[in-house]
C-alpha cells in the first residue's frame, strides 16, 4: 500500500467515526422504518381481503401470545422471548386462530431455520396452528381462506356459518 492510500483509508476512517460520533451526540442515532417489507404489506393487504371477520396483527412476539404454563422455570420464556411471527390472525377477542409466516431466502440459512423450528414448536406446544407460505408464491385470497379454513367465501368460519344458518 502506498503512502497516498494509506492516508486515504485512514482519512475515510476519521471521516466515519466523525459521522458516528456526531450521531451520538445528536441523541438520535436511530431513523424511522416500514413495519413491514413488501411481500409482507401484499401477504397482510390479502389476508384482510381473505378474513374480514378476523384481526391481523403484523411482526408479533411470541411471548405476547404463548406464555409458559404455571410452575415452570422462567427459562421457557426467555427461549422465545426474542422471537418474533410475521402474522397473527385472532378472532375478534383476540383469540389466537393462526400463526402466519412468510419464509423468503433468509429462511434458507441454519440460523433461521433453528428460530423456524423453535418458533414451531412453541405453537405447536400452545396448540395454535402455524401456516408457513413462500415469499415468492404468496396464495391467493381463495386459497388464504381455504388454507385457514374459511371456505364459505364471507370470511366466517364453518362452524360460524353453521351457527348462523341454524338460528334462521
Amino acid at each position: 500500500m502506498t503512502h497516498l492510500e494509506t492516508l486515504l483509508a485512514l482519512a475515510t476512517v476519521a471521516l466515519a467515526a466523525a459521522g458516528a460520533l456526531q450521531l451520538m451526540r445528536e441523541r438520535k442515532p436511530y431513523e424511522a422504518k416500514k413495519l413491514m417489507s413488501p411481500i409482507e404489506q401484499e401477504a397482510y393487504r390479502r389476508l384482510r381481503a381473505a378474513l374480514p371477520h378476523k384481526e391481523i396483527y403484523p411482526q408479533v412476539q411470541l411471548c405476547r401470545f404463548i406464555e409458559r404454563k404455571k410452575g415452570l422455570d422462567k427459562k421457557w420464556h426467555r427461549r422465545i422471548a426474542q422471537l418474533s411471527v410475521d402474522f397473527v390472525v385472532c378472532e375478534l377477542d383476540s383469540s389466537v386462530t393462526a400463526v402466519i409466516e412468510i419464509d423468503d431466502r433468509t429462511h434458507e440459512r441454519d440460523v433461521q431455520q433453528r428460530r423456524d423450528r423453535k418458533k414451531d414448536r412453541a405453537c405447536e406446544s400452545a396448540e395454535i396452528r402455524i401456516i408457513r407460505w413462500q415469499a415468492r408464491r404468496l396464495p391467493a385470497v381463495e386459497e388464504m381462506r381455504k388454507q385457514l379454513g374459511l371456505e364459505t367465501g364471507c370470511g366466517e368460519s364453518q362452524t360460524e356459518a353453521s351457527a348462523h344458518s341454524s338460528k334462521s
